[in-house]
């Protein structure tokens, strides 16, 4: 009978190496794949950021008055409109969104109780873009809807609003 005990070892070490081999490659994908995926989550959670931000924008919008008086600012990057005792305005300050709204006392003729309100943060831009409509009978042109652009780096979240309580002849 003749000892070879040398031959297992060579075969635990060829062994050995195929399970490292085999491994390095299976660690390498996995790393690779959760990368991918932490990007991936981070891209929707800057685009579910915007998108609720818009959904809270769309909403006062919708409920805003169509009469010109009663916006106080309506530019590219701020609007604000005062309706009945409230006033709501939205703004960009240093890259975030807030929603303002004051409430007016009419005993004392003051606007009272200012909440501001951070919406989302990191954006880059705001864009409001008004639509006006004029119709044969009004004298007047009224808004009909505002157009919102929001933008967070290379992600843009784009949106028309039409105010809800105009009156339609």
């Amino acid at each position: 009978m003749i000892n070879q005990s040398g031959f297992t070892i060579i075969e635990w070490m060829i062994y050995f190496f195929l399970i490292v081999f085999v491994l390095t490659g299976l660690f390498h994908f996995a790393t690779k794949t959760q990368q991918k995926l932490l990007s991936l989550s981070k891209k929707s959670g800057i685009v579910a950021h915007l998108c609720g931000a818009q959904d809270g924008l769309a909403q006062d919008i919708a409920v805003a008055p169509i009469n010109l008086q009663a916006w106080d600012t309506l530019s590219k990057e701020q609007i604000a409109w005062t309706q009945k005792k409230k006033k709501i305005c939205w703004n960009c300050e240093k890259k975030t969104l807030y929603r303002s709204e004051q409430v007016f006392d009419e005993k004392i003729k003051a606007w009272l109780k200012k909440k501001k309100i951070v919406v989302c943060r990191n954006v880059t831009s705001v864009f409001f873009d008004p639509n006006y409509r004029k119709v044969p009978w009004e004298k007047k042109p009224f808004l009909s809807s505002i157009t919102c652009k929001l933008q967070q780096g290379s992600y843009m979240v784009e949106r028309t609003v039409l105010l809800r309580n105009r009156i339609v002849a």
